[in-house]
């Protein structure tokens, strides 16, 4: 039923735009949709796109979402454009990846966590402490891996990776007082997205993980059905999650890739000047979209401290090496199925 509304919705909001409705102006408009206009009034763009973002406007993706949008108007002499739907607009980030390997839907900036649900080898985003730090999961993800992972995406949902851009290393926001010991998860619940290693990793060190659709969270702590949830740090400004939990800790061990995607048949049946520009704009969005980020990253951090008044903790190197060891076992469960030697290129890749 879901699925059939979000379908609607959108056949709808086609509908409109072939009337016109869609061009208005580059603003967000009262239902939380960026109405996608050209940016000069000389073209009407005869092709408008409709993207899906998980949050609201001037969260963390929607600057890599307007950049694109701007870069592929200049590159098309606005005969394209992109209309941006926000607040899971179309449904969850498993769903919208299923409308685009369907057709149903055009493009998607959000997370990589249900990309493993379409093929276990794109699991290796979650797997703990892979990734060293924003410049090797960058690297990685601009070279041969990047472009190696993207191909298997497409080749599993008929969805194609545009470029990589990012959600950055989660942190854990918790209601149940300050994590500051590995020992802290135990019988922890913590909300976590559709992913087996996800829970088999946070089973290793003793939480209660609990599989949950995004926009439940913030009830779900309030409400004292979760203790806790690894996410970006920027969401817990802008989600106002200050106002339901009290504490964040800072672990790094799970990065968090978010491609801009597109239907694979929608970008095939473009020529191969469009499908070079849509190439060129998502590049820009990545990194316009990189830079927010690391400005989120330290703003949010700080508004934290501060303004929402929570307390921060940072684990040491000495508890992310505990943390990895108490993760052993999901490394020997999943090396089998994702692969050791994409594994190893990660691990190994110079940057």
């Amino acid at each position: 039923m879901k699925k059939l509304l979000a379908t609607a919705l959108l056949s709808l909001s086609l509908a409109l735009t072939g009337c016109g409705f869609g061009d208005t102006n580059t603003e967000t408009s009262s239902n939380g949709t960026d109405t996608g206009e050209a940016n000069t009034s000389n073209n009407e763009a005869s092709i408008v796109l409709n993207m899906s973002l998980p949050e609201g406007p001037g969260t963390k993706n929607d600057a890599g979402a307007k950049a694109f949008k701007e870069k592929l108007e200049e590159l098309t002499d606005n005969e394209m454009t992109v209309e941006i739907h926000y607040s899971n607009a179309f449904g969850g980030e498993r769903e919208v990846y299923e409308m685009m390997g369907q057709n149903t839907l055009d493009l998607a900036l959000q997370s990589s966590g249900p990309m493993g649900v379409f093929d276990e080898r794109m699991y290796v985003f979650d797997l703990p402490y892979l990734f060293e730090n924003s410049e090797h999961a960058r690297a990685v993800l601009d070279g041969e891996i990047g472009q190696e992972l993207a191909d298997i995406f497409e080749e599993a949902a008929n969805v194609k990776i545009l470029s990589w851009v990012e959600n950055g290393f989660v942190v854990v926001g918790t209601s149940k007082g300050t994590v500051k010991e590995i020992s802290d998860f135990d019988g922890y619940k913590i909300r976590v997205q559709e992913s087996a290693v996800q829970i088999d990793t946070w089973r290793a060190v003793g939480a209660d993980p609990t599989p949950m659709a995004w926009p439940e969270v913030f009830t779900s702590l309030q409400q004292g059905v979760i203790d806790g949830h690894d996410q970006a740090i920027m969401v817990l400004e802008t989600g106002k999650f200050y106002d339901v939990q009290d504490s964040v800790t800072i672990i790094d061990a799970r990065f968090v890739a978010a491609p801009i995607s597109m239907s694979a048949d929608k970008f095939n049946s473009f020529t191969e000047e469009q499908q070079q520009a849509l190439i060129e704009a998502a590049e820009y969005g990545r990194e316009q979209g990189r830079k927010r980020i690391d400005e989120m990253y330290a703003s949010s951090k700080e508004f934290l401290a501060n303004e929402g008044g929570l307390e921060i903790y940072e684990f040491t190197d000495e508890q992310k090496a505990e943390y990895l060891e108490l993760t052993k076992g999901v490394y020997e469960k999943w090396t089998p199925v994702i692969g050791e030697d994409l594994i190893e290129k990660i691990r190994a890749y110079e940057y």
